[in-house]
């Protein structure tokens, strides 16, 4: 069967992937370059989605969308004015995410974008701080924008999947406590350097990251949104850079992946005071030991780590538009 489609604002889609694109045009789908000419119209999230049913109404509409905060509908189908059906393929309902790894080694499926942690490289035990260097390491690093509220999507905030102001929440704890380093945009005076990389636009944003990163004993790696299966590069940036990672463990699919005492699971805290006091009077050993076990994470899931996976996205894609 032939399917064409039109991409109608779907930035941010993994069909703009080219091995995303590529395996589709194995599958008999033809990009076309004029709606009028598809049966497909392929949008970036449900309110362009909706702008796109009222202008082609015998068409197949589609939502196709990777980032959680650009379309946070929940459900596969949205009945729009309740006759005409949208198609939502994303990161809440499962046509996205459908393990913890989708970040790691691999950006989305695609190899030639790895985000710093190739695949088969190990990380070695020697890599870990020693008693001295630990002692001598800056304590906590959060690197991230600073988000204005009127950013951060409502609904998510409103039903505690949104972790952006948790987040913002615990660097500022951390650095009022004077054990903080916080770099980004948005903090004004208490970010000592501004461009993570990534704020950048660098292609190789996270050569940056991984840098900035290295010789601190921690780093707040909590989400942008909590849902299952949406695990980015976070955790796997903080491991590889010699960090422990906080991040947030409640509700989340992490434990499918990491043993309980590893990473620091801020759920776990009353408060963001309490929280940086744990990692204040972790002893070293304690800190070595949870690290250890999150290399040895790392380690087996970047071993394991294949674009096998890539087949079943563009099944569940296929499944999604049959339907």
């Amino acid at each position: 069967m032939q399917y064409s489609y039109f991409l109608f604002g779907s930035g941010n889609s993994p069909i703009f992937i080219n091995r995303f694109k590529e395996k589709l045009k194995e599958k008999g789908f033809v990009e076309k370059k004029n709606p009028f000419f598809a049966k497909l119209i392929i949008c970036r999230n449900i309110e362009i989605a909706k702008k796109a049913a009222l202008l082609f109404p015998f068409k197949k509409i589609i939502v196709h969308q990777y980032e959680l905060f650009i379309d946070t509908t929940k459900t596969e189908i949205y009945n729009y004015c309740k006759i005409k059906p949208i198609y939502i393929i994303n990161g809440f309902n499962g046509g996205i995410f459908f393990n913890n790894y989708h970040f790691l080694s691999s950006y989305l499926s695609d190899d030639d974008c790895d985000l710093g942690m190739k695949k088969g490289e190990l990380i070695p035990a020697s890599s870990i701080l020693s008693k001295k260097e630990f002692e001598n390491a800056k304590h906590i690093i959060f690197i991230g924008q600073k988000r204005d509220f009127s950013e951060i999507n409502k609904s998510n905030a409103k039903n505690g999947i949104d972790l952006n102001a948790k987040r913002q929440e615990i660097a500022q704890c951390a650095y009022n406590k004077g054990v903080g380093v916080v770099i980004g945009n948005g903090w004004n005076e208490i970010s000592g350097i501004k461009n993570s990389g990534f704020d950048s636009g660098n292609t190789n944003w996270w050569d940056s990251k991984l840098e900035l990163l290295k010789g601190h004993r921690y780093n707040i790696a909590l989400e942008n949104t909590l849902w299952k299966h949406y695990v980015s590069e976070k955790i796997w940036h903080s491991i590889k850079a010699g960090c422990l990672p906080i991040y947030w463990g409640k509700d989340s699919s992490i434990y499918e992946t990491f043993p309980k005492d590893s990473f620091i699971d801020a759920s776990e805290f009353e408060n963001s005071d309490d929280l940086i006091d744990f990692t204040i009077n972790l002893t070293y050993e304690l800190w070595r030991d949870r690290l250890e076990k999150c290399i040895i994470v790392y380690n087996e899931s970047i071993m394991k780590m294949n674009y096998s996976k890539f087949e079943e996205a563009i099944t569940k894609f296929l499944e999604r538009i049959n339907k």
